[in-house]
């Protein structure tokens, strides 16, 4: 019993170091590379590409999209009024990856907050 319950406990504390973003805060970028789009969908135009452990604040969570920037009235790329910046929710962590200079690997780090 002991031991089921150890399993369940360990898979608790490693899926939540690769947890989305769910709530506004800050994260860090997961991927090597992250399309910045100005609509909430994989169609959005892409205006920016960030790229892993930039440190992004998230005002808003919509259907799997963050909201990396205010609303700000313009005309980008065909987009005219309201626009926002918007990146999959995906590939942000709360969580950094630090390479490790003498193995080739990463590892992450948690931040505290």
């Amino acid at each position: 019993m002991l031991r089921v319950l150890t399993i369940i406990l360990g898979l608790f504390v490693i899926s939540s170091s690769f947890a989305e973003a769910r709530n506004v805060g800050n994260y860090y970028v997961s991927a090597n590379r992250l399309n910045v789009r100005l609509a909430p969908n994989p169609k959005g135009n892409v205006v920016n590409v960030l790229k892993r452990n930039q440190e992004v604040e998230v005002f808003e969570v919509k259907n799997g999209w963050a909201r990396v920037s205010k609303y700000y009235k313009d005309s980008v790329k065909r987009k005219r009024g309201e626009v926002a910046r918007w990146v999959s929710v995906k590939y942000l962590s709360n969580t950094k990856y630090v390479n490790d200079p003498h193995k080739n690997n990463s590892k992450k780090v948690h931040k505290k907050r």
